[in-house]
């Protein structure tokens, strides 16, 4: 099985993570989220004469957005209100994936924040839809990171471990602080005679 690590901000998660709910929640029939783009500030209107080539919409673009989106519901054989649910077998799997990789993703964010914290994002994946392995986000500190050309970067690579500081959520068993790893390595090289 192949893996991919990428590595971010967490202003890049943040927005990486609002893109995946809306992804989700388009598969599922939420098209209205589409419209709340309007509502919120997210979405200009083309506007050739504006120095930047947009505007803000208006009220009445808004109402369009709404009405179209209830259209597309009506398309899909679904009420003005209604979706699907994220645990519904109708839906594709890639709502089901980007689900999953959300709530690791808000979670990471979430306990970086706050780790006393207690909302709906401190619970992490609580309900899989997939038989996919569970997805990991780790939120680390750049001067804690080991570099992946460092010699104790790449001992983990080879033992398959990464690094979470000591304040981040640790999501998965297969995390480990950098000073515990550090400790750990010591001891396999005094335990070696190295």
């Amino acid at each position: 099985m192949k893996t991919v690590s990428l590595q971010m901000t967490t202003d890049q998660a943040s927005a990486n993570a609002k893109a995946l709910d809306l992804y989700a929640r388009v598969l599922m029939g939420q098209f209205n989220i589409v419209a709340e783009l309007f509502r919120h500030d997210s979405l200009m209107a083309r506007d050739p004469n504006s120095p930047t080539g947009g505007r803000p919409v208006t009220l009445d673009e808004m109402e369009r957005a709404d009405l179209l989106c209830d259209e597309l519901k009506r398309v899909l054989g679904l009420e003005r209100g209604a979706s699907f649910g994220v645990g519904s077998k109708a839906i594709v799997k890639d709502a089901h994936r980007s689900y999953e990789v959300l709530c690791v993703l808000q979670h990471a964010l979430a306990f970086d924040r706050n780790p006393d914290g207690k909302s709906v994002h401190h619970d992490g994946l609580r309900l899989r839809y997939t038989d996919d392995p569970a997805p990991t986000a780790t939120i680390t500190d750049s001067e804690q990171a080991a570099s992946p050309g460092d010699v104790l970067g790449i001992w983990a690579q080879k033992h398959g471990v990464s690094f979470v500081s000591r304040s981040a959520g640790q999501y998965s068993t297969d995390t480990i602080s950098r000073d515990a790893l550090l400790e750990l390595a010591r001891g396999a090289a005094t335990s070696a005679g190295t």
